[in-house]
C-alpha cells in the first residue's frame, strides 16, 4: 500500500488530476454552503427522511453509510427499494461538498424522467442534463447523461476525471449485449479517485464483480446487497387450465396479470384462448378504452385484430407489433383497463410494466430449433414482475402443469373416484408425469415438472458478465499501444490460426482431389466394361493407392518417422540438449536448443533434473476450454498435459522463478510411444515448472524494483519508481487500468476468463492488420487517416471509409450502402423466403442424387453447385465489398452482410407503411419493420453528421416522415 501511495504522489505529477471545488454562479441568490461529512449526512437524512416522517429501508442506511464515508459500492436490491434515493445520498454529498457528480441511466427516456426529479430536490441551477444531441446547464455541478456521455468524457480526455462521484443506475445493462460494453469500460477507465456507485436490480455472484473492480481500479468496491423485496414474492405450481386460472384470477380481482409466453406466435394464441372467456371489461372501461385506442390503431393489419382484444380486456406485447401499439398496452395496463397481458420476455427487460401476478403457462422455450426449460436467471427476471409497490402487499408468480399432463390426470382421478378401490393420488400423478416425459423425448422435446419449478425458484439470478466486443470503432476512439516497442498478445494466436486453417485447406483439396481421382477411375472401369468380384475390385482400389515399383516409393518425410519408439530404452542425454532454467544469464542459442513450441520436433532428455516427490492432480496446468483431467497411467492423458503446459508457456504467462526449470518438450504425436518411464519424468517436470512462482493480479512484491520477465532473458530491464513516467508499469500487477489506457489495457482489464480475452486479442491483431492494410494505421499503430472509422459507432466503419474513398455516391448508392450496414435482417429474408425455398428444395434434390454415388457429398459442396449452376449477379454494393474483402488480410471481420432493399421498395413504389405490410403479408412483423427502417433513419443520421453527406439526411428525412404517420412521437427523435 506504501507503495501504491507514493506512486499516486508521482502520478499527480505526470497526469492533471481533476479537484475543483465548485463555483457558485453570481447570479444565485442562495450560494450553497461547504458542510462537512458529518453535516452533509444529518441534512440529508432531515431533508429526505424525517421532514417528510418516513424511515429509510435498512439496505438503505447501509448504503448511505457507505456513501457519506466516501467508498465505492454496489448496491444490488430487488425493485422497489429505493435505489433512486441512494443515488440522490452520493448526489447530495458531492453538492454539499463542492464537488460534482454524473448520474447515468441507460434510457433517454429515463434520463429525462430523472433529471427533472433531480431538479424538483436540488433546484433547476444545480443539475444540468444531457444526450448525444441536447444539453441543458452543462456547468451546473450534478449532470445527469446518457451512459454513453460518461464513456466519451472518459476516454476523450484521459488527464482529467470527469466527475468526483460517478453513480450508474441500472447497473445490470452491463449484461445488455450491444451496450454493455458502455457500463464495462467506463469502470475501468474510471479515475481511481472518482467515487463509483453502482446501483442495480438482484445480479447473482455480486462479490466477484466488487473484487473485479478492484484489480482494474485498485480501489475497493463495497457490496451493498439485499434479497428482501418490498413486497414479498411467492412461487407456486398449480396443475391447472390456463382459461380456468385467468377466471380464477378475475373473479378474485387478482389483476393486472402479465401471461409469459416464448414465441409471437403464441401470444396471439393465448389471447385468442382468453377471449373465449367471458368478456373482462365493463361497458364504462370499454369507453375508456376505445376513446384511447382510437387515435393509434390502423384500421388496417395488426390494428384491427388488436381492437377486438383490448376491448376485451385482453393486450399483447412483443417486439413484432409497432412501438405505439406496445406503448398502448402499457398505459392501458396501468390503468387497470387491461386485465391480462400475453407477452414475450422482451417485456422483463427495461420496460416498467409490473404486475400484480405473472402466469407461467410452460416454461419451455425453443433456441435455435430445439427445446430447452428457462433458466433460474431468465424465470427470476420476469416472476420478479408480480407485486406492486404502490398497490400490492404481495406478488405471486404461477406455473402451470403441461396441457397434457392436466388433461390425463383430470381423467385418471375422475375415472379412479368412480372406483369402489382408494385413490392413490401420488402414483397417478407420477404414471402421467412419466408417460408425458416418453411422449416428450419420442418428438425430441422435454417436459416440466414440480421439480424443475421448484430449481428454477431456488436458482440465481444472472451475473454480470462481459459483453465488449472488439470493433474498428473502438480500437481508434480509445487508441492502440506503441507497436514499434510492443507486440500484440494475440499476434502469435492469429499466425497459429492461420497456420491451422492452411492445413485444413490442404487437406480438403487432397480430400477432393482424391474424391475425383476415384470418380475418374469408377468412370474408367465403367467405360472398360471391367466388372471384377468384390476381391478384384478391393484389390484394385488398393492397387491404386500403393506405388508399383520401389522407384515410385517416396522417402518417408521426419513427420511420419517417430524419433522413438516403444523399444528405444535410452533416452538422449543431459549434453546434447540443456534445460531452460530463468536463472540462465546466457541463453543457449538457436542452434543449441529450440525454443519451447508444440512444433518442436527433437526430444530433449528428461534427466536435466531431479523429479518432484509430489503427484498432486490439482498442480497440474488447465487448458483453455476445459480443465485437465487428474493425473492418470494413460497416453491420452499424458498428451493433454503436454499439449496444454506447451500451449500455457507459448501464449499468456508471465514467470518470476528462481529455481523452477522448464520440462523438456517432445513431439505430442510422439509422446505416445515414450518408455513409460520417460513418459512420468517428463509429467513430474511440468508440474514442476507450472507450480514456479508468477506476478499475478494479487502480487505484493514492491515496485521500486520490478523485473519484465515477460522479455527474453538479455533484454530484460529493471524499472525503478524514480522515473518521470508510468507507463513502464501498466501492464503489470498491482496498477489501475486508467494509467495507460489503450485498447490492449482494456482488453487485459475486461470482465472475462482467460480465453476469452485470448479470443479478444486475436480480434484485435486482425482489426489491425486490416487497418494498416488500408493505410488507416502506420506501423507503429497511430492513425495516419479515416477519422470517420472511429466515429461510427454500431457501423462497419473500414468498408464506410472504403466507399466513400473510392466513390463518389450517388443518392441511390447511398440509399444501398445504408441498408447494406443495418444488421437486421428478418424483414429481407421473409421477402427473399420464395426464392430462398425454391434453392432449398433444389439443393436437397440433388444431394439426394448425388449420395447415390459419393455418400460423403454434404449441404455444402451441393449448394455451390447450386450457385456455379444459377449465379446471381451482385449488385453494385455487392460488388464493391467484395473487392474490399480482397483488399484486406483478414476479410472475415467483415462478412456476413445481407443485401436488402426493403426501403427502396417501399420508396421507389411509393408505398405507405401499411400498404407495403398487406402487401407482403407481414402483419405478424409490423414492429420488426417498423425497427428496421428506424435502424435505417438512424444510420443515415449518423452518417450525414459525420460525412456531411447531404444523401444521408435526405434518406433520413424521408424515413423520418414516413414513419411519423404510424408514430407521431418519431418526430420528437424519440428514435
Amino acid at each position: 500500500m506504501a507503495d501504491l501511495l507514493k506512486l499516486e504522489e508521482k502520478l499527480q505529477l505526470h497526469t492533471k488530476h481533476r479537484e475543483v471545488i465548485w463555483e457558485t454562479p453570481d447570479h444565485l441568490d442562495d450560494p450553497l454552503p461547504i458542510l462537512s461529512a458529518d453535516e452533509i449526512e444529518l441534512r440529508f437524512y432531515e431533508q429526505f427522511f424525517f421532514g417528510r416522517d418516513l424511515e429509510p429501508y435498512p439496505v438503505q442506511e447501509e448504503a448511505f453509510g457507505a456513501i457519506f464515508q466516501g467508498e465505492n459500492a454496489l448496491i444490488t436490491v430487488p425493485t422497489g427499494t429505493g435505489k433512486t434515493m441512494i443515488a440522490k445520498a452520493g448526489m447530495y454529498k458531492a453538492l454539499y461538498s463542492g464537488r460534482s457528480a454524473i448520474y447515468t441511466t441507460p434510457l433517454r427516456a429515463l434520463t429525462e424522467e430523472k433529471y427533472r426529479e433531480l431538479c424538483d430536490d436540488f433546484g433547476e441551477q444545480h443539475v444540468g442534463f444531457a444526450t448525444g444531441d441536447y444539453k441543458i446547464n452543462a456547468k451546473a455541478p450534478i449532470q445527469v447523461v446518457v451512459a454513453e456521455i460518461l464513456w466519451n468524457q472518459i476516454f476523450s480526455n484521459r488527464q482529467i476525471m470527469p466527475a468526483d462521484v460517478v453513480i450508474m443506475d441500472e447497473g445490470h445493462y452491463f449484461n445488455d449485449p450491444e451496450r454493455g460494453y458502455v457500463w464495462e469500460q467506463s469502470i475501468i477507465g474510471l479515475h481511481p479517485r472518482t467515487q463509483l456507485i453502482v446501483l442495480s436490480a438482484t445480479v447473482g455472484n455480486p462479490q466477484q464483480f466488487c473484487q473485479w473492480s478492484y484489480l482494474v481500479r485498485r480501489a475497493p468496491m463495497k457490496l451493498v446487497s439485499s434479497d428482501e423485496r418490498r413486497v414479498p414474492l411467492y412461487h407456486k405450481y398449480e396443475e391447472e387450465y390456463l382459461v380456468d386460472r385467468a377466471k380464477d384470477l378475475f373473479h378474485h380481482g387478482e389483476y393486472p396479470v402479465i401471461i409469459f409466453v416464448f414465441g409471437r406466435q403464441q401470444c396471439f394464441d393465448y389471447a385468442r384462448l382468453l377471449k373465449s372467456c367471458r368478456r373482462f371489461t365493463t361497458d364504462a372501461e370499454q369507453k375508456l378504452i376505445e376513446a384511447a385506442i382510437n387515435p393509434i390503431l390502423l384500421p388496417k393489419g395488426m390494428g384491427e385484430t388488436l381492437r377486438s382484444l383490448l376491448m376485451h380486456g385482453i393486450g399483447v406485447h412483443h417486439a413484432g407489433i409497432l412501438p405505439a401499439y406496445k406503448r398502448l398496452v402499457e398505459e392501458l395496463t396501468l390503468q387497470r383497463l387491461i386485465k391480462f397481458v400475453v407477452s414475450t420476455e422482451t417485456i422483463s427487460a427495461g420496460i416498467n410494466l409490473p404486475a400484480k401476478r405473472v402466469v407461467f403457462p410452460s416454461l419451455r422455450k425453443h433456441v435455435s430449433g430445439k427445446a430447452r426449460l428457462l433458466r433460474p436467471d431468465e424465470y427470476h427476471q420476469m416472476a420478479g414482475r408480480a407485486g406492486r409497490p404502490q398497490f400490492d402487499t404481495e406478488g405471486i408468480a404461477i406455473t402451470l402443469a403441461p396441457e397434457q399432463v392436466v388433461q390425463e390426470l383430470r381423467k385418471e382421478l375422475a375415472d379412479a373416484a368412480r372406483s369402489p378401490y382408494k385413490i392413490d393420488e401420488a402414483q397417478i400423478r407420477r404414471r402421467a408425469y412419466s408417460r408425458a416425459r416418453t411422449k416428450a423425448q419420442q418428438n425430441d422435446d422435454i417436459i416440466w415438472d414440480q421439480e424443475a419449478h421448484q430449481s428454477l425458484v431456488d436458482g440465481k439470478p444472472a451475473a454480470l458478465k462481459s459483453h465488449t466486443k472488439i470493433t474498428a470503432e473502438q480500437i481508434l476512439a480509445i487508441g492502440l499501444p506503441d507497436l514499434s516497442s510492443e507486440r500484440l498478445p494475440g499476434e502469435d494466436l492469429v499466425k497459429a490460426e492461420i497456420e491451422a486453417k492452411e492445413r485444413k485447406r490442404l487437406e480438403r483439396e487432397q480430400e477432393i482431389a482424391q474424391r475425383e481421382q476415384e470418380k475418374e477411375r469408377r468412370e474408367q472401369q465403367r467405360a472398360l466394361g471391367k466388372r471384377g468380384s468384390g476381391l478384384g475390385s478391393a484389390f484394385t482400389s488398393l492397387s491404386t493407392l500403393l506405388p508399383t515399383s520401389p522407384e515410385d516409393t517416396p522417402p518417408p518425410s521426419t513427420e511420419e518417422i517417430e524419433p522413438l519408439t516403444e523399444n528405444t530404452q535410452q533416452p538422449p542425454s543431459t549434453e546434447e540438449i540443456e534445460p531452460l532454467t530463468e536463472n540462465t544469464q546466457q541463453p543457449p542459442s538457436t542452434e543449441e536448443i529450440e525454443p519451447l513450441t508444440e512444433n518442436t520436433q527433437q526430444p530433449p532428455s528428461t534427466e536435466a533434473s531431479e523429479p518432484p516427490t509430489s503427484t498432486d492432480p490439482s498442480s497440474l496446468p488447465v487448458n483453455d476450454a476445459e480443465q485437465a483431467a487428474p493425473i492418470a497411467e494413460t497416453d491420452d492423458a499424458s498428451a493433454r498435459i503436454e499439449d496444454t503446459a506447451l500451449h500455457q508457456e507459448a501464449a499468456f504467462t508471465t514467470t518470476s522463478a528462481e529455481n523452477a526449470v522448464a520440462p523438456t518438450v517432445r513431439p505430442a504425436r510422439s509422446f505416445s510411444r515414450w518408455p513409460e518411464h520417460e513418459r512420468k519424468s517428463w509429467i513430474e517436470q511440468a508440474m514442476a515448472f507450472e507450480k514456479r512462482p508468477r506476478i499475478t493480479e494479487a502480487s505484493t512484491e514492491t515496485y521500486h524494483d520490478v523485473v519484465d520477465l515477460r522479455a527474453p532473458s538479455k533484454q530484460r530491464k529493471h524499472f525503478k519508481m524514480d522515473q518521470d513516467s508510468t507507463e513502464n508499469f501498466a501492464h503489470l500487477a498491482g496498477l489501475p487500468a486508467y494509467m495507460k489506457l489503450d485498447i490492449r489495457t482494456i482488453i487485459d482489464n475486461l470482465f472475462l476468463e482467460d480465453v476469452e480475452k485470448r479470443e479478444a486479442h486475436k480480434i484485435l491483431v486482425k482489426i489491425t492488420a486490416n487497418l494498416k492494410a488500408m493505410g488507416v494505421l502506420n506501423e507503429r499503430g497511430i492513425q495516419e487517416k479515416g477519422e470517420l472509422i472511429g466515429k461510427l459507432r454500431g457501423i462497419d466503419g473500414p468498408y464506410v471509409y472504403y466507399c466513400l474513398m473510392e466513390h463518389d455516391l450517388s443518392y441511390v448508392q447511398c440509399r444501398e450502402l445504408v441498408e447494406y450496414l443495418v444488421d437486421h435482417d428478418v424483414i429481407q429474408r421473409r421477402l427473399n423466403r420464395k426464392e430462398e425455398d425454391e434453392k432449398r428444395d433444389w439443393i436437397r434434390n440433388r444431394l439426394r442424387e448425388r449420395r447415390q454415388e459419393n455418400p460423403q457429398i454434404t449441404w455444402d459442396d451441393v449448394r455451390e453447385e447450386y450457385e456455379r449452376e444459377f449465379p446471381r449477379k451482385l449488385e453494385w454494393i455487392e460488388e464493391l465489398h467484395q473487392r474490399f474483402l480482397r483488399l484486406i488480410p483478414h476479410p472475415e471481420l467483415h462478412g456476413g452482410k445481407l443485401y436488402k432493399n426493403t426501403w427502396a421498395q417501399i420508396e421507389d413504389q411509393q408505398q405507405t407503411f401499411v400498404e407495403f405490410v398487406l402487401r407482403h403479408d407481414l402483419e405478424q412483423e409490423e414492429g420488426s419493420l417498423f425497427t428496421y427502417l428506424a435502424r435505417v433513419m438512424k444510420s443515415a443520421r449518423l452518417l450525414h453528421e459525420v460525412t456531411g453527406i447531404q444523401e444521408f439526411r435526405k434518406i433520413e428525412s424521408s424515413i423520418r416522415y414516413k414513419l411519423a404517420v404510424i408514430d407521431d412521437r418519431i418526430l420528437d427523435e424519440i428514435w
